[in-house]
């Protein structure tokens, strides 16, 4: 009669190999996860800033809450160093951000997302944006209000998930690139 050694289970060697399969599939799957979940932060915040300089400008030229016969012209004060962006009104044409003189108001402060830095910022001169009433142009407030000259806004990732712009023209049109 013949005997049969049959062996049941797997070898240490079978074991390790499947086991380092599994770590190189699950390393992928993180860096692909960290580096979409990176993507959507950027997305998100580039939106927002664009959803918040087209406020303005409608807010400019729909004549929002203009009481009392006192026009107000909106602007959007980007603050590179703290990454915040401000929406604010002037009831004087081309005012720059300033939270002291009451004709200045702060409407909307808010934070740009935690992973997500505001890099760099070209405007003709300063960081303020307000937008002209009846045509909607674009303006530098801080310079006296002359056109943007094709005013840019950069974000880049603080985790190296690459980096978008924000163009504003003259006319005040947003786009992103």
């Amino acid at each position: 009669m013949m005997k049969f050694n049959l062996k049941s289970g797997y070898s240490l060697v079978e074991l390790s190999i499947v086991f380092v399969i599994f770590s190189f599939l699950v390393a992928i799957g993180v860096i692909s996860f960290r580096n979409y979940l990176n993507q959507q932060g950027m997305n998100t915040a580039t939106e927002h800033i664009v959803a918040l300089l087209n406020r303005a400008r409608s807010y400019t030229l729909g004549s929002f809450d203009d009481s009392g016969g006192t026009e107000r012209n909106y602007g959007v004060h980007i603050d590179v160093a703290n990454d915040t962006l401000t929406l604010f009104f002037s009831t004087k044409t081309c005012a720059p951000f300033d939270q002291g003189p009451p004709g200045n108001a702060v409407i909307q402060p808010e934070r740009i997302i935690q992973s997500i830095d505001i890099s760099s910022i070209n405007i003709s001169a300063g960081s303020d944006i307000i937008f002209q009433r009846i045509s909607g142009d674009a303006k530098a407030a801080n310079s006296g209000c002359v056109a943007l000259g094709g005013g840019t806004i950069t974000l880049q990732s603080r985790s190296g998930g690459g980096s978008k712009t924000i163009h504003i023209s003259d006319t005040g049109v947003i786009s992103i690139e």
